[in-house]
């Protein structure tokens, strides 16, 4: 779900149609407006889908990790800012920087490319569940968040 708001669902539900009509397509039929859902509940419906697309302006971080293990191909852009950017670099750190599009269109590009290619889907869904393992094994950024914690950190605490 967007937000637990009914209004702001509404109002981007909206925005959608809207754009679908736009490009001359119906929405409805092709899209699935879930309601808000519990980690369980995330991962089955995430589990019936053929690509995630990464949301625009808030990268799904967490999200991104549990959607990966599972295999399921993530397509993103890489954001400004670093909340935009933490898919980006998680496909990047295990390896598949090819999903990680270079604006919008191209990201759409990419999704429907997948979308239509069962075979790629499934071979990189084998790959991405392999390869995410460095995400959770890789000691560098826990060593990295301590030296910054013992750099910034006062000396003495008494």
């Amino acid at each position: 779900a967007v937000s637990p708001r009914a209004r702001v669902r509404a109002a981007v539900a909206e925005r959608v149609q809207q754009a679908f009509a736009q490009r001359g397509l119906a929405s409805d039929g092709r899209l699935t407006w879930l309601p808000r859902l519990g980690e369980r509940e995330f991962l089955e419906a995430a589990a019936a889908c053929d690509v995630n697309l990464d949301s625009s302006g808030w990268s799904g971080g967490v999200s991104t990790l549990d959607l990966l293990a599972q295999g399921l191909p993530t397509v993103c852009t890489d954001g400004a800012t670093f909340r935009e950017r933490q898919t980006a670099a998680q496909l990047a750190l295990i390896g598949h920087p090819g999903l990680v599009a270079a604006d919008a269109d191209a990201m759409t590009q990419l999704a429907i490319g997948l979308g239509r290619d069962p075979g790629r889907r499934t071979a990189l869904a084998d790959a991405l569940a392999r390869d995410c393992a460095i995400l959770y094994g890789d000691p560098r950024p826990a060593a990295a968040l301590t030296d910054w914690i013992r750099r910034v950190e006062p000396a003495d605490r008494t």
